[in-house]
C-alpha cells in the first residue's frame, strides 16, 4: 500500500516513520515505557530525597539540586511526549514551551546556576563566575528570539552544548584547587555532556550512529547517569562538612582540655598568692582604721569649706546671670566682641527659643501648654495638634532672606544708639547687599511705629524682637 502523509508545522522537525509488525511494536513499547517508567522513578526519588534533606537540614545546595532536577523531568516529559500524553492531554498549548526550547532553557540555566552555587565558584574564580553568567545571558537572549524568529535546532542545540562543557571545565578547575567533591560532579557531568553531544551530532549527521532509539533516549541515559554521580557528590560533600566538623570539634575539645589544665594550675598558683595577699590585707586594714579616723577629721574641715564655697558659688551664679542678661540684651557688647556672644544660626535660635518661651510654651494653634521637640534643633512640636513652631516664628527675624547671625548684628548696628555707621558700610561688613540691609531697616522702623501707634512699652531689645 502507498499512503501520503501531509504535515503543516511552524518549526523545523524530522520525522521519524518506522513499519514494524504488531507483536514486534508491542514488545518494544512495553520495554521502552518500562525503562522509562524506571527512568521517571529514580529522578523522582532524587527529588523527594533532596525536599527531605532541604527541610531537615535547611541547606540550600539541596533546593538548588531539587530545582535542577525539577527541570530535567520537564525537559524530558515534554520532549518524549509523555507529559502531553499522560500529564496534560487536554492542553495541547502547553507543548509549546516545549516547542519553543522553554523546558530546554529551564534545564540549561539550571545546570549553569547549579554548578555556580555547588563549586562555590565566587569564591575562588570570579572570571569563571562572571563567564558563566554571561552564558546565562545569552541563552536567554536565545530564548528571546525563538518567539520572534525561527533558529535553526542545529543551532540552538550547538550552543546548549558548547554550554554543556563549561561545567566540566569547571568541575576540573575546582579539583585542582584541591575540591576533592569536584571529582563525582565531573564524572555526572561528563555524562550529561556526552548525552548532549550524541544527541546534536544525530541531529547534525542523521543515520550516522546506529540504533535510532537507543540515540533518541541517549541524553535520558546521560541525565540519569549525571543524577546518579551528582547524588553521589552531594552525599560526598555532606561527609567532607561532616568530617571537618568532626575535627572542629576535636580541635575544641583539645583545647578545652588544655585550657582546663592550664585554669587547674593558674587556680593553685591563685591560690597562694591569695592567701599571701590575704595577710597583706589584714595588715593593710589595721592601717586603713587609723586613715579613716584622720579622714573623719578631714571631712569635717572641708564640710565647712563648702559650705563656705557654696555661699559663694550663689552669689557668684547671681553674678553671672546679671552679665549674661546684659550681653543677650546687648547693652554693653562691643561690636567686636559681637560674634564671641552669637557666632552662628544656632546660637541665635538657642536665644531666641529661651526668650521667647521663657514664661512657658503655649501653642499658637490649639493653645496646648505640653510640647515635644521639634524636627529641627530648637523647634517645638505641639503634643495635641503636631503643630510645629520655630524659634524665629511671629518675631522680629521670621521669614528674612540672611542668616539669622547676620540679622542678629545688623539689628545691633541698627538699634544702638552709640554706633555711627552707613548702610553701605554695614553691608559690606556683612557681605549683604545694601537693598537687604535697607529692607531690614525699614522692618524693624515698621516695627517701632507699630509699637509706638499701640503705645506699648518696651524695655529692652527683648521686647523690640518679639
Amino acid at each position: 500500500h502507498t499512503y501520503f502523509i501531509r504535515i503543516k508545522r511552524k518549526l523545523p522537525v524530522r520525522l521519524y516513520f518506522l513499519v514494524r509488525p504488531v507483536s514486534h511494536a508491542m514488545m518494544q513499547l512495553t520495554y521502552e515505557y518500562f525503562l522509562l517508567g524506571i527512568y521517571y522513578s529514580i529522578l523522582m526519588f532524587i527529588v523527594v530525597i533532596n525536599f527531605y534533606l532541604y527541610v531537615k537540614r535547611e541547606d540550600k545546595i539541596y533546593l538548588y539540586y531539587l530545582i535542577y532536577v525539577i527541570t530535567e523531568i520537564l525537559y524530558s516529559l515534554g520532549r518524549d511526549g509523555l507529559g502531553f500524553q499522560f500529564l496534560w492531554p487536554q492542553f495541547p498549548n502547553v507543548n509549546k514551551f516545549t516547542h519553543f526550547y522553554f523546558t530546554e532553557f529551564l534545564f540549561v540555566i539550571a545546570t549553569l546556576f547549579y554548578c555556580i552555587h555547588f563549586l562555590q565558584i565566587k569564591n575562588w574564580s570570579k572570571k569563571l563566575y562572571y563567564a558563566l553568567l554571561i552564558f546565562v545571558g545569552i541563552k536567554s537572549t536565545f530564548l528571546l528570539m525563538t518567539f520572534f524568529i525561527i533558529l535553526s535546532p542545529r543551532l540552538v542545540m550547538g550552543v546548549d552544548v558548547f554550554f554543556m562543557i563549561t561545567p566540566v571545565y569547571a568541575g576540573i578547575a575546582a579539583y585542582k584547587r584541591d575540591i576533592k567533591e569536584a571529582l563525582f560532579y565531573i564524572l555526572a557531568c561528563s555524562c550529561l555532556f556526552m548525552g548532549f553531544g550524541l544527541m546534536f551530532l544525530d541531529e547534525c549527521i542523521p543515520g550516522m550512529l546506529p540504533f535510532e532509539m537507543f540515540n533518541w533516549y541517549m541524553i535520558n541515559i546521560g541525565i540519569l547517569f549525571e543524577g546518579i554521580f551528582l547524588s553521589i557528590a552531594i552525599i560526598d560533600q555532606v561527609r567532607f562538612f561532616n568530617l571537618k566538623n568532626i575535627q572542629e570539634e576535636e580541635m575544641q575539645i583539645k583545647t578545652l582540655a588544655e585550657t582546663n589544665e592550664l585554669i587547674k594550675s593558674n587556680n593553685e598558683i591563685l591560690k597562694i598568692k591569695t592567701d599571701e595577699q590575704t595577710a597583706e590585707i589584714k595588715e593593710n586594714m589595721m592601717m586603713l582604721e587609723i586613715k579613716n579616723h584622720e579622714l573623719e577629721e578631714l571631712n569635717r574641715t572641708l564640710d565647712n569649706l563648702n559650705d563656705a564655697l557654696f555661699n559663694e558659688n550663689n552669689i557668684i551664679s547671681e553674678e553671672l546671670i546679671d552679665v549674661s542678661r546684659l550681653r543677650i540684651q546687648l547693652k554693653t557688647v562691643k561690636l567686636q566682641d559681637f560674634e564671641k556672644i552669637f557666632p552662628d544660626d544656632e546660637a541665635c535660635n538657642k536665644f531666641l527659643s529661651e526668650l521667647k518661651w521663657s514664661n512657658g510654651y503655649i501653642c499658637k494653634r490649639c493653645g496646648y501648654k505640653k510640647y515635644n521637640q521639634g524636627h529641627i534643633k530648637y523647634n517645638r512640636r505641639c503634643k495635641a495638634c503636631d503643630y510645629e513652631e520655630s524659634p524665629s516664628t511671629n518675631t522680629l527675624f521670621h521669614g528674612i532672606k540672611i542668616p539669622i547671625y547676620k540679622a542678629f548684628y545688623l539689628a545691633y548696628l541698627i538699634t544702638s544708639k552709640d554706633t555711627e555707621i552707613s548702610l553701605e558700610e554695614i553691608a559690606y561688613t556683612l557681605e549683604i547687599y545694601s537693598g537687604k540691609v535697607k529692607q531690614f531697616q525699614n522692618r524693624i522702623n515698621s516695627k517701632r511705629e507699630y509699637i509706638e501707634n499701640k503705645k506699648i512699652k518696651v524695655k529692652s531689645w527683648e521686647d523690640l524682637i518679639l
